[in-house]
């Protein structure tokens, strides 16, 4: 008898400390971090990178500084149908980013300027196109262009953050309205927009003419 309840007791006592380390690697790789994927099975030489937005596991996930920044969207889940793929170059290495976001595509969004994203890479957009969009001052816009021609074409929008006078509150207002590369829906809708604005200034420059002509008849007659 007393054999038997020696044998439940150490079994009682078995069972109890491997529910409490199935509890305590459960809590690890949950991470208490609102919901989102913490990667705990890192290998030597990999470092802990966060990716968020339109991603389907956003979290933070062990890699290695020479892998990609696709390869860091395949493990968080790859792109939601909502993800504007052209915000990032998936054959940047992660390097020294340690975060990055992906932004929704442009036809999503239910602002009055719908549709409309900037592509900060492309020279000919001006401080006054990005303002246009931005809503954060042409001063500010002109940084954003200003570290593209001092570093080189931005490869994920994060960068933004280097920007002089770029802080967390501006990048959130503005990560969702940038993009590095032209979709061709989004070129159609700027291109329209400039002729628009082409059309406009050439209606002012007739109207002009014309007041100048009407103005010298006057004075003639």
């Amino acid at each position: 008898m007393i054999k038997i309840f020696v044998v439940g007791f150490i079994f009682l006592v078995v069972s109890l400390v491997t529910l409490t380390a199935v509890d305590n690697n459960n809590k690890k790789t949950s991470g208490g971090n609102g919901g989102n994927v913490v990667d705990v099975n890192k290998k030597d030489g990999e470092k802990n990178v966060k990716i968020e937005g339109e991603v389907n596991h956003p979290g933070t996930f062990s890699i290695l500084p020479t892998e990609t920044v696709g390869t860091l969207v395949q493990k968080a889940g790859g792109y939601t149908a909502d993800a504007d793929t052209y915000a990032i170059v998936e054959e940047t290495p992660i390097g020294d980013f340690t975060e990055f976001y992906i932004p929704v595509k442009a036809d999503d969004f239910c602002e009055p300027k719908a549709g409309i994203k900037i592509n900060i890479n492309d020279e000919s957009v001006t401080k006054e196109d990005m303002n246009k969009v931005f809503d954060i001052g042409a001063t500010y816009c002109q940084s954003i262009i200003d570290y593209r021609v001092q570093n080189g074409p931005y490869v994920i929008i994060n960068q933004l953050m280097n920007v002089k006078n770029i802080g967390k509150a501006r990048f959130d207002k503005i990560k969702d309205k940038v993009t590095l590369k032209w979709d061709v829906v989004f070129l159609s809708i700027i291109l329209f927009d400039r002729i628009i604005d082409n059309i406009f200034f050439f209606l002012d420059m007739l109207i002009a003419s014309l007041s100048f002509v009407i103005y010298l008849f006057k004075r003639r007659f």
